[in-house]
């Protein structure tokens, strides 16, 4: 594609989605967009991403996530199991094709850089085409199925908390959360006759959970002590009983167990391209070692760029993989993958970004009912989610598991983009948080250190007081 036809698509309407984020791990991760269509005919076409030091934000064609989202619920009404089969077999895929963490450690110490560099390919393939593989689907369904139960639970009424509860009530899943498990585990520690032996147990099993997009993370004996110092309840998610008048019919009902289905299986989905993480970290290091090259450097490389003359000689792209750190837009699709020339950056992150409101009020989705007044701190990076304090109202693009202690700290949480199977509206079920998700401009209008309201059993999120800094 010519550079004057991704002008052209870059004016399309998007869908889009932001996270701290790295080339090298958003490319493998990104172009099972493409690859899924081995499994079930599906091909997001193109997608734009944006980095701007480790900060991701990605572009997909709004139409075309519509389009394939109207199908797979199309299909899905004729045969009520395609979601379970589709799941069945990226099982499958994983128990076939996951990397052993263990035995990829002990081997890549042995290896040449000409080894590192075919292990390092193969634990990308892996990730895009095992650990994300066919669930890449999950965010064209996701952007439908959940807009269509939203028409029709406001057809049954007009309260915006009577929405939350019946929300609530229907589409939450009944699988517990790799997150969930977690806080489960650290919850023992406090009735542990042997802290350190349990400790280590839930190192060994939870060992990806702190990675991010941006690489691996380790979960430190430290961590696990200071997230269950600041563990909240997660007890069952509470049972709203509806007035009698409310009749969900069936349609409806058969919609939210599909969600439900789904919010499960992004989950699975999460943890597995974590591990996928873990292991690509694995030999990142390696290289780093025996080039004398800084993994944040080394991050910043395509897949398709990686072979064994770039990474021999790997010190010559210095200079420009700290110039691509600071800035760059890439655009890939089914045929071709192009870094954006600098001239044309401004011109394309402009045509990305053509929503903007300035406002005092939001309105979004209730993800999980509730009231709550307090300081906002706008997230965006790892160094802004370390830095939050207890009591403070979070506010994020969209939120990850490396949120989640700022999450268990926070009083509510408010998003610009996600759905009932995000992140944020997940979490905030299972800690009993207010969070308003979908408004758009949460992160363009708030500021950190203004005071906010949010009443999430409207939708609501007000302005109060704003920050003189």
């Amino acid at each position: 594609m010519n550079i004057k036809k991704i002008l052209q698509a870059a004016k399309v309407k998007r869908f889009k989605q932001a996270a701290p984020g790295s080339p090298i791990i958003i490319n493998s991760t990104g172009r099972s967009a493409f690859f899924m269509e081995k499994y079930h005919g599906y091909n997001y076409k193109e997608i734009f991403l944006v980095f701007t030091d480790d900060y991701l934000e990605g572009y997909y064609n709004q139409e075309i996530l519509e389009k394939i989202g109207e199908d797979i619920l199309e299909k899905c009404e004729k045969d009520p199991d395609l979601l379970k089969k589709w799941f069945d077999q990226y099982f499958k895929n994983v128990e076939e094709n996951q990397i052993n963490k263990n035995e990829l450690e002990e081997s890549v110490k042995l290896q040449s850089l000409n080894e590192l560099t075919k292990t390092l390919l193969n634990t990308l393939k892996v990730q895009e085409e095992v650990y994300m593989g066919l669930a890449h689907f999950i965010e064209s369904f996701a952007l439908v199925s959940e807009k269509r139960l939203l028409a029709q639970i406001n057809g049954l009424t007009t309260n915006k908390k009577l929405q939350g509860m019946i929300l609530s009530k229907i589409t939450t899943s009944k699988q517990k959360s790799f997150l969930r498990e977690y806080e489960e585990e650290i919850s023992k520690l406090k009735n542990s006759s042997n802290k350190d032996e349990l400790i280590q147990k839930i190192q060994d099993k939870f060992y990806y959970i702190k990675n991010t997009y941006t690489g691996r993370r380790e979960l430190t004996k430290k961590e696990i002590i200071t997230d269950a110092n600041h563990q909240k309840s997660i007890d069952a998610e509470e049972d709203y009983i509806l007035p009698n008048d409310v009749v969900i019919s069936v349609q409806t009902k058969e919609l939210a167990k599909l969600i439900s289905f789904v919010t499960y299986f992004q989950d699975v989905r999460k943890k597995n391209t974590l591990k996928g993480i873990e292991c690509i970290e694995i030999v990142l290091e390696e290289i780093s070692k025996k080039t004398n090259m800084q993994i944040g450097l080394l991050r910043q490389l395509l897949p398709s760029e990686i072979s064994e003359e770039t990474i021999l000689n790997i010190k010559e792209k210095e200079v420009l993989l700290e110039k691509r750190k600071k800035k760059c837009i890439i655009h890939f699709s089914t045929d071709s993958e192009i870094i954006i020339p600098s001239e044309y950056i401004k011109t394309i992150e402009k045509s990305l970004n053509t929503e903007s409101k300035k406002t005092d009020t939001l309105q979004g989705t209730a993800a999980a009912l509730g009231h709550a007044i307090g300081v906002a701190r706008v997230c965006s990076s790892l160094k802004e989610i370390d830095e939050f304090q207890e009591g403070e109202v979070l506010v994020a693009s969209m939120t990850r598991p490396e949120y989640l202690l700022a999450m268990k700290k926070a009083v509510a949480f408010v998003t610009d983009e996600g759905g009932l199977t995000c992140h944020a509206a997940i979490v905030a079920r299972e800690l009993k948080k207010p969070c308003v998700i979908g408004t758009k401009f949460a992160t363009q209008n708030i500021k950190t250190g203004d005071l906010v309201e949010v009443k999430a059993d409207h939708g609501f999120v007000k302005i109060l007081k704003r920050s003189n800094s």
